[in-house]
């Protein structure tokens, strides 16, 4: 537990949050130049502030006791055969029909997403391995769309990595500063980073 981490994001947060406070109420936006942008990344930074302490008091100091997993194969299909079923009465056409197009692949990580959360949820250890499976190919589509990102735009600079790098990371580094945590707990970044 980071209480220090903890602290000092609140303690950013609500400075930033008196700076917008201040920034908003008695200054006007149109006279000075950039007044906008540092009320809009105080807004954020507040935001992201808010945030985390709600995961540290949620991980930290529950306001309600965590409850213990149970293994329910049962339940698992079920929710998987009802969604499934308001997916298959939901289907569309796509704009993009080239395969793995975005669309799509957003289509299948978002599913893949929904079977971790329930594997995780319901402790389903008989589908460990498709599980692990789906973890692959979950960080294979990954790596394929900023492939093809890559070469569509011919953008191979240093500067789209480093957002790339930022966008994957940022928020698993701010949860563990708050929670004191490794960086391998959220080992679906380091699998896509490296």
């Amino acid at each position: 537990m980071s209480t220090v981490g903890a602290c000092s994001v609140a303690i950013s947060g609500v400075a930033a949050l008196c700076f917008w406070v201040a920034a908003k109420g008695h200054l006007p936006v149109a006279q000075y130049r950039g007044t906008e942008a540092a009320i809009n990344f105080c807004e954020n930074w507040a935001e992201l502030a808010g945030i985390l302490l709600f995961a540290f008091q949620c991980e930290n100091y529950p306001i309600f006791q965590h409850g213990a997993k149970e293994h329910d194969f049962d339940m698992f299909w079920f929710v998987v055969l009802a969604f499934g079923t308001v997916a298959a009465l939901n289907i569309r056409p796509t704009k993009d029909q080239s395969v793995l197009g975005r669309e799509q692949s957003e289509e299948w990580k978002g599913w893949m997403q929904f079977m971790f959360l329930l594997y995780h949820y319901y402790e389903v250890g008989e589908v460990y391995n498709a599980i692990r499976i789906m973890i692959t190919a979950y960080v294979w589509m990954t790596g394929f769309g900023n492939g093809v990102f890559f070469s569509l735009k011919q953008d191979f600079g240093w500067v789209r990595l480093l957002q790339m790098l930022w966008r994957l990371n940022f928020f698993v580094l701010m949860l563990m500063l708050v929670n004191n945590t490794s960086y391998i707990l959220y080992y679906i970044c380091p699998l896509h980073t490296f």
